[in-house]
C-alpha cells in the first residue's frame, strides 16, 4: 500500500510542477486507517511546504498516530518557511514514508535522522516514477544548470515549415496536447525572435478550458521584437536576451542562475542545431508526422556530427510517431 499512497502524493506534486522553482514541487498525503484524510501541495517559494499544508487541514488530535506519505524527504532547516520536521513532530505523526532522499547533499538524510531521533518510524521507499519526476530538480542541484528539453515536428519529407518561412501545422491533436503538457511542467519556455516573428505563437498552456501563462525567454540578438507580438499578451512575462547562437551556453547557464529547473525549447532548425551541437540539450523530442506540405518545404538540418544520444525510444501518439532522445542518464 505504501506505493499507492506515494503515488497519490505524487499526484499532489504534479499540481504545481512548473510553478515552484527554485523550490521543488512536493506532494504529501496523511493516512489513517488506510484512508487518505488530508493532502497537501507546495504552492511555491514562501508558501507552506506540502507536509505542513496537509497537516494544517486537520486538528492535532486527528493527526496523532497517522502516517504521512511525501514525495521528498521532509526538510529540517528553516528558510522562508519553518522546518517541516518540526510540524511533523508537533502533529504527533507516528510514521513517515518518503520516496526520494533530499538530493541537496548537505541536507540528505538530515530530516530522516531528526524524525527518527524523536521516535517516529521513518521509511525511505524509492519509486521510479518519483525519481523521474525530480530529474530536472536533481540536474539543477548538481550543476546549477537547467534540464533542457527541445521539440521539433517534421513532415513526412522532413520539412519543418514552408520554404517561404510560413509556419505549417504538422502534428496531430494528441501531439499538440503533449506539447501543452510539457509547457505546463516547464519552469520557462525558450524561443527565438525568428520563431516569434514567423509563427506569432502564444506559447501559453492550452489544455481543455485552461489557459495558463508561462514565463518565456526570447533570444533576440538583433532586437527585432517590438512588444506588439501576441506573445507579450499571452505569456506570464517575456524577457528578451540580446544574445545569439554563439552565446547559448551563457543563456542556459543564466536560466539556471535564475532558479529555473526545466526549460522547454520551441525554436527552428538553426537554433536547435546550435543547441545540440553545443551539447546543451538533455532531451530531444521529435514528432514524425505523416503530413506532406502542399508547397515546397524548408528541410530540417538539426543533427550535428556529435549527435550521440544515450537512449532512444519511440511511441505512437495519434497520427504521429514521437521519438525521444536522451543525452544523459
Amino acid at each position: 500500500m505504501s506505493q499507492y499512497y506515494l503515488l497519490k502524493a505524487l499526484d499532489e506534486a504534479y499540481k504545481r510542477r512548473g510553478f515552484t522553482a527554485p523550490n521543488p514541487a512536493v506532494g504529501a498525503v496523511v493516512v489513517s486507517d488506510n484512508k487518505i484524510i488530508a493532502s497537501g501541495t507546495h504552492w511555491g517559494p514562501g508558501h507552506a511546504h506540502a507536509e505542513r499544508h496537509a497537516l494544517s487541514k486537520l486538528p492535532r488530535h486527528v493527526t496523532r498516530g497517522t502516517t504521512l506519505y511525501v514525495t521528498l524527504e521532509p526538510c529540517c532547516h528553516e528558510g522562508r518557511t519553518p522546518a517541516c520536521t518540526d510540524a511533523i513532530i508537533e502533529a504527533g505523526v507516528s510514521r513517515v514514508v518518503y520516496a526520494m532522499r533530499d538530493p541537496n547533499l548537505p541536507n540528505a538524510t538530515r530530516g530522516h535522522d531528526v524524525l527518527s531521533a524523536h521516535g517516529i518510524e521513518v521509511v525511505h521507499e524509492p519509486l521510479p516514477e518519483i525519481d523521474a519526476f525530480y530529474e530536472a530538480y536533481c540536474c539543477w542541484l548538481a550543476t546549477k544548470r537547467p534540464f533542457v528539453i527541445a521539440k521539433l515536428a517534421l513532415s513526412k519529407d522532413d520539412d519543418i515549415a514552408y520554404l517561404d518561412g510560413n509556419p505549417a501545422v504538422l502534428s496531430g491533436p494528441e501531439a499538440a496536447q503533449f506539447t501543452h503538457q510539457q509547457r505546463l511542467y516547464a519552469d520557462v519556455i525558450l524561443t527565438t525572435a525568428t520563431t516569434v516573428l514567423n509563427d506569432d505563437p502564444a506559447l501559453n498552456v492550452r489544455l481543455g478550458d485552461k489557459r495558463i501563462a508561462k514565463p518565456v525567454c526570447v533570444l533576440d540578438s538583433k532586437q527585432r521584437l517590438t512588444g506588439n507580438e501576441r506573445l507579450f499578451k499571452t505569456a506570464e512575462k517575456v524577457f528578451c536576451l540580446n544574445e545569439g547562437h554563439q552565446d547559448l551556453n551563457h543563456v542556459i547557464a543564466s536560466l539556471g542562475e535564475q532558479g529555473y529547473h526545466q526549460v522547454w525549447v520551441e525554436v527552428g532548425a538553426t537554433a536547435l542545431h546550435a543547441l545540440l551541437e553545443q551539447a546543451l540539450v538533455q532531451r530531444l523530442i521529435l514528432y514524425k508526422t505523416p503530413t506532406k506540405l502542399a508547397a515546397p518545404g524548408l528541410k530540417a538540418s538539426i543533427i550535428p556530427t556529435n549527435f550521440n544520444p544515450k537512449t532512444t525510444q519511440s511511441c505512437a501518439l495519434g497520427q504521429d510517431i514521437v521519438v525521444q532522445y536522451d543525452f544523459c542518464g
